[in-house]
């Protein structure tokens, strides 16, 4: 819990400082081998000890929800829910995923990515993914970039179904619910990633991680950033005019085949 507050104080630091202070820096655009470095596989990220955990509660908050003697008359047991729900959540997370790819190759993100963290600080992130001796560090934190992945996605899948007024017994985002189980569940992947990065730290004494850590804490925050920054490339036009029903399409047609609708 006290790293989820950290990630969330930094990141409303760093929103707050960006409105004060913006770098009048210009960048390239980040090449294509760092940006693969660090994105993360949809499929990988449903089949992770997060995600099916995320689809198995989600299969309960369908049983929950809508008409039992309609699943039962299509014959929806768990299981079948169950594929249903994978195939949503895979499907919107590769379009955010190929958004993502996008947006980190534009110069609008390198300049956001100074204004979300600070001056330099894009150049230092590139630098460090460059370094062979940093790559297994980063990789620790590939199952909490895995569990982030699935929760951005349930609560883009959330945000269009409560659009549509779909009567769903509690939000499939846990930021959003707050369900306790899954809220263990997330610390318990941020806990064990922590853990492993810190046993990490002590057998390379030699190596400065502080302003690696403090960047990778804050990545995330970039994204968002670019919307700050004059939007000089057509993709990210494109973007900023999309929303949940376009991140997570057929989302209520999916609910709707498993037998809940609107209120």
């Amino acid at each position: 819990m006290r790293a989820f507050a950290f990630r969330f104080v930094a990141t409303a630091f760093a929103v707050w400082c960006g409105l004060i202070v913006r770098p009048e820096v210009s960048h390239a655009a980040m090449p294509a081998d760092l940006v693969e470095l660090q994105m993360v596989d949809p499929s990988e990220a449903m089949d992770s000890d997060y995600g099916r955990a995320t689809i198995d509660h989600a299969v309960k908050i369908v049983n929950a929800s809508g008409s039992a003697a309609c699943r039962a008359e299509r014959k929806l047991d768990d299981a079948a829910i169950s594929a249903k729900l994978r195939e949503l959540f895979i499907r919107s997370a590769t379009i955010s995923a190929h958004y993502d790819r996008i947006i980190m190759q534009t110069p609008e993100y390198a300049e956001a990515f100074d204004l979300a963290i600070g001056r330099g600080a894009f150049e230092t992130w590139q630098a460090y993914l460059k370094m062979a001796d940093l790559k297994p560090y980063y990789a620790l934190s590939r199952p909490m970039r895995l569990r982030d992945m699935i929760e951005d996605v349930a609560f883009t899948i959330s945000k269009a179904l409560v659009i549509e007024r779909i009567d769903l017994k509690e939000p499939l985002s846990v930021l959003a619910s707050g369900n306790g189980a899954m809220l263990a569940k997330s610390i318990e992947v941020e806990t064990a990633v922590l853990e492993a990065m810190e046993r990490w730290r002590k057998t390379h004494p030699a190596l400065d991680l502080d302003k690696f850590d403090e960047i990778q804490l804050q990545v995330a925050m970039a994204k968002f950033k670019v919307i700050e920054t004059p939007m000089r490339s057509p993709e990210l036009k494109v973007w900023l005019t999309m929303g949940p029903h376009q991140f997570a399409p057929g989302a209520v047609t999916v609910f709707t085949s498993l037998c809940v609708g609107p209120q």
